[in-house]
């Protein structure tokens, strides 16, 4: 881990990098340690709750509330955050998640390229079903199971009501 730090801090000087940004954990280490070598801002990002059943775990998830600046990805980690961790809330401020919908209105998408993913996605002009998308990484922690599992109630009561879209990547990952 040292090692990782002095050759992030020799890209820092060299690249004259001007925030150090970690959103995981195990780099978030190496990349505090460059961060305070160099003398440059640390900013961190909790996607999510940590688990700290132990004071060992605890301790590895702190350096994700070590940022000079924190992003909580919504408000309820924020609030768990600063009160775990007893931050000053005017370090950690929440960027939700989320989709701009104005992006995906129907009456900005050009008539061709919706012509277009209809017969990629294989349906009609006309096909009456409701087309459910899920944009996300393909993992079991991003809720495709749910959502097939949800599927097969609406399913069961109106069959063939439903298309769903799958539009993700398991970046080499499985599970």
């Amino acid at each position: 881990a040292i090692s990782n730090a002095v050759a992030m801090a020799k890209v820092v000087r060299e690249r004259r990098v001007r925030i150090v940004h970690a959103r995981s954990r195990a780099p978030a280490w190496s990349a505090f340690a460059a961060a305070r070598m160099t003398k440059t801002p640390f900013v961190t990002t909790f996607h999510g709750i940590y688990n700290a059943r132990s004071s060992l775990k605890r301790f590895y998830n702190s350096v994700m509330a070590r940022g000079d600046l924190i992003i909580a990805n919504s408000q309820y980690t924020r609030d768990h955050v600063i009160k775990q961790y007893n931050i000053d809330p005017a370090r950690v401020i929440a960027i939700p998640r989320g989709v701009d919908l104005a992006q995906f209105d129907p009456d900005r998408i050009a008539t061709n390229d919706r012509a277009a993913l209809r017969a990629q996605w294989g349906l009609a002009e006309d096909d009456p079903r409701t087309v459910l998308i899920i944009p996300a990484r393909l993992t079991r922690w991003k809720g495709h199971l749910v959502l097939l599992d949800a599927i097969k109630h609406v399913e069961a009561k109106r069959p063939g009501a439903l298309k769903l879209i799958i539009a993700g990547d398991p970046q080499s990952r499985r599970g």
